[in-house]
């Protein structure tokens, strides 16, 4: 037998052996037992060997070793060797139960484990398996959820899985692609995109109204004559779905209690309408704080105002619908460029409130502004690319001037000295080359334009926008489409700041300062909405009033006195000016003033001549209760307080201040003024008549005259020349009046000598009185004059004397006070005693006035009425 197949059959014992158990330390005396069977064994091994040595196959014995060799071997470990070895194992199991497997965690099937480390998959250990068999995998229990289309207001969503266990979703069947916002599955119908939507009924095209710059703020203009009447008229003759507003709603700057504020939002109120208001550069200046007024807003029932939670204030969304579609949305934007507050209520200068959001006082979208924008279009045109897109806001882009450039008859250039102003105006309405979906008037540049680089204004175009809404720019109202975007200026609709007119020839101007006879253009621009594809057509500007009508001129009709033409009138209040017959006896110039305007007269003729004068009538329908016309003259000092001149900044005549004033006039009369101007000189700088709002009044006999020789009188003067200002007015019960007369005049005395006196009259009908300053009488005691009665004064009696009577009214009723009766003291000149007189004859008064020289509020000498006279001189207090 080979040496290797000695060795193979030593190894077959061994392993039989092995297999056996038969080596195994002894540790017990079970164990011990176990030993002896396997030594028992190893010695029936050795049997077998040795007949297998000596076996038929006559095996040599050098080729054999003897069993003691083979025992002794390195190839045969020793009995010792042997029971030190490596134990025989015996499964020591355990069992694990069966797991199912849930979504996230893996489950295991039944199965047996050993402290060795093996998996068996029978409690016999006769079927070993690995780790990764007892493995059963998580998963999911999915359920297909087909996609939805959105429809109407009706929300679809995208096809995705959904796992009944648990409840979360997934982009693919085997659930490997979570979605972790469950929202991302929603397809928002795009009628539930926009911020607001205001819904048109069907059969007709929708109508948007676009009005701008209303800034309710100005020198004593009321919001009502300035704006509201305007835009009011505008709204209801095109009857808009929604209005929109392009900024500066009001002059925040000056209005520092938010007053202004409100009331516009009161007034849009009234129209009863949707509308949508953006801010300007001068809204969020108010003291009052941009948070206030967006709160004001949001508050209104019919704005559509959002703050929004992005750069600037009020960026929202308003959706046009209709029959259960979105026809165009129209984004409206905060276009920033805001400023400071001129002054608080105490004159200081400050910065605005706190605003919840950034006010940039750079003009331009900050980029927060255009990623909201950009993704909300964007999920609006996933859903309906047909969808058109509007832009809203107050200041203009530069891409605005390259549309301008497409007329060849658009100049630039300037006004000399001004920073925007053009000198040759493009009026497209007139312009014979101009399209057809052009209109409007352009007046002046923009002014520091942003987006100079044209790059907000692609992405704007990029995302399908097809018409941009601005204002701003006062005397700019083009609509123009280039690009295919309409680029529109909104028509201004206040009159507040520059603003444009039509003139009578059909000329478009603009300024701050509107000419007489012109008409102001106010109103607002009509945008057009398809209701088949919500495109925008051709609008047109809608004027408040006819402003393009012009009445036929009045013949002309001659009037006497000084000539006045309409130079004469101040520009820009609204004034007219036509010589028309009053009536078939009188022509007379009939001016009227819209705004608080002024004739003015030419100064060198108040300096040259002493006496102005006029008659004037003013209709009993004249508006106000008050003063209508008022004469000023410039500058102060050349008229007096006690002359009803009360202006710091003028000499100021009110007519309508009081009845018993020189400057009193009545309505529905004739009245004739005379004022002494002798004062005046060359240092006046106006002399003009002024016009309270809404007046008319009708003017001839207008005259700067020499004063006639004066005549000295002796003793206290009476305001001057024929002074009315000291004679009483009687208002009868129909509320006519009358008063007399007093003029200072030369009296000849039955001796053919003659005296300067005062002459004062009575009317026809009613009594008069002579009226001496009282504030003289304080701290006096004496009270001298010499008085004469006309021959021709009425007596009751026939008798010489005259009646006249002196009273005298003190603050309160005194028993102790001296011929008192009722609330006045008087003296009958007709009794006997120092006061009679006799007619013709000249005689001197003396009262002892200490009783009530300091409590009295009237001092005069009454004259009974019948055109009876005295005359009075040497007036003296003491």
């Amino acid at each position: 037998m080979k040496k290797w197949s000695k060795i193979l059959l030593a190894s077959l014992v061994c392993t039989s052996l092995f297999a056996a158990g038969c080596f195994k330390k002894p540790t017990t005396s079970e164990e011990e037992s176990s030993l002896v069977e396997s030594s028992n064994a190893i010695e029936t091994s050795s049997d077998i060997v040795s007949e297998v040595v000596s076996s038929e196959t006559a095996i040599s014995s050098e080729e054999i070793a003897s069993s003691e060799e083979i025992a002794s071997s390195e190839e045969i470990a020793s009995s010792e060797e042997i029971t030190s070895s490596e134990e025989i194992h015996e499964h020591s199991l355990t069992k694990v139960d069966a797991q199912a497997a849930g979504c996230t965690q893996d489950g295991v099937i039944e199965h047996w484990t050993c402290e060795c480390g093996k998996y068996f998959a029978d409690e016999n250990a006769e079927q070993e398996i690995t780790a990764e068999d007892t493995v059963v995998a998580a998963s999911h229990t999915l359920t297909n959820v087909e996609r939805v289309e959105p429809v109407g207001k009706t929300n679809g969503n995208i096809e995705y899985w959904a796992c009944s266990v648990c409840e979360e979703y997934f982009s693919d069947a085997e659930g490997k692609t979570a979605i972790v916002d469950k929202e991302d599955v929603v397809i928002i119908a795009a009628l539930n995109i926009p911020d607001f939507l205001v819904e048109i009924e069907s059969g007709r095209d929708p109508v948007v109204l676009q009005i701008s710059d209303t800034q309710t703020w100005s020198w004593g203009a009321k919001p009502e004559e300035q704006c509201y009447q305007y835009v009011r008229e505008v709204v209801e003759t095109t009857n808009p779905d929604l209005i929109i507003i392009t900024g500066d709603l009001v002059y925040g700057r000056y209005d520092p209690k938010g007053e202004l504020f409100t009331s516009l939002i009161t007034f849009m109120e009234t129209l009863d309408t949707p509308w949508a208001p953006v801010f300007g550069n001068h809204d969020n200046e108010s003291l009052m704080g941009v948070d206030w007024q967006c709160q004001q807003l949001e508050a209104a029932e019919n704005c559509l105002f959002k703050q929004g939670d992005v750069t600037g204030n009020g960026n929202y969304s308003v959706g046009l619908e209709q029959n259960g579609e979105l026809l165009r949305v129209f984004y409206m934007m905060d276009s920033n460029g805001c400023g400071k507050p001129m002054c608080d209520e105490d004159g200081v200068q400050t910065a605005p409130a706190a605003g919840t959001n950034v006010v940039k006082t750079s003009v331009g979208f900050g980029q927060d502004q255009i990623d909201w924008y950009t993704n909300q279009i964007n999920a609006i045109h996933e859903v309906d690319a047909d969808v058109k897109i509007s832009f809203a806001y107050h200041i203009q882009q530069a891409i605005f001037m390259k549309a301008f450039e497409k007329y060849e008859e658009f100049d630039a250039t300037l006004v000399s000295g001004s920073s925007s102003e053009l000198a040759n105006p493009l009026n497209l309405d007139t312009l014979e080359t101009a399209d057809e979906t052009d209109f409007g008037f352009l007046g002046r540049l923009q002014k520091s334009p942003w987006d100079t680089s044209y790059a907000v204004f692609n992405g704007m175009k990029a995302l399908g926008v097809d018409s941009i809404f601005v204002g701003h720019e006062h005397c700019n109202s083009v609509s123009i489409v280039y690009e295919g975007v309409r680029f529109q200026y909104s028509q201004k609709s206040s009159t507040y700041d520059r603003y444009n007119w039509v003139l009578e020839d059909g000329t478009i101007a603009g300024g701050y300062t509107m000419p007489n006879g012109a008409h102001p253009l106010l109103g607002g621009t009509v945008i057009p909405v398809s209701s088949v594809d919500g495109s925008i057509g051709t609008g047109y500007i809608c004027y408040a009033g006819n402003p393009f009508y012009f009445e036929p001129k009045p013949v002309e009709m001659p009037v006497d006195g000084l000539q006045l033409t309409s130079a004469d009138l101040q520009d820009g209040y609204g004034m007219s000016l036509h010589g028309t017959a009053f009536d078939e006896n009188v022509n007379a110039y009939k001016i009227y003033s819209e705004k608080q305007g002024k004739v003015f007269f030419d100064t060198a003729l108040a300096a040259q001549y002493d006496v102005f004068t006029f008659n004037v009538f003013v209709p009993e329908d004249a508006p106000g209760s008050g003063w209508n016309i008022a004469l000023r003259v410039k500058p102060d000092g050349t008229l007096t307080n006690e002359q009803g001149c009360t202006d710091t900044k003028y000499v100021f005549y009110q007519m309508n201040v009081g009845s018993d004033a020189i400057n009193y006039l009545p309505r529905g009369q004739w009245r004739t003024i005379s004022v002494d101007i002798s004062n005046i000189d060359e240092t006046c700088t106006e002399f003009s008549i002024m016009f309270a709002a809404g007046t008319t009044a009708w003017f001839r006999d207008i005259a700067f005259t020499e004063a006639a020789e004066k005549i000295v009188v002796n003793g206290l003067q009476y305001g001057g020349v024929a002074n009315e200002s000291d004679l009483w007015t009687w208002t009868d019960a129909d509320g006519s009046t009358d008063r007399g007369s007093i003029t200072a005049e030369t009296y000849t005395n039955a001796d053919g000598s003659t005296v300067n006196a005062y002459k004062v009259t009575s009317s026809e009908n009613y009594q008069n009185k002579l009226y001496v300053n009282t504030a003289l009488l304080k701290g006096k005691s004496t009270v001298t004059f010499s008085i004469l009665v006309d021959s021709k004064a009425y007596t009751s009696d026939g008798s010489s004397t005259a009646e006249y009577m002196l009273r005298i009214k003190p603050t309160q009723t005194a028993e102790t006070l001296p011929g008192i009766s009722g609330n006045y003291v008087s003296y009958d000149t007709n009794a006997d005693g120092d006061l009679k007189v006799v007619l013709g004859e000249w005689k001197t008064i003396t009262i002892d006035i200490t009783p009530f020289a300091d409590v009295c509020t009237e001092f005069s000498i009454l004259i009974s009425g019948g055109n009876n006279a005295i005359w009075v001189k040497d007036f003296a207090i003491s």
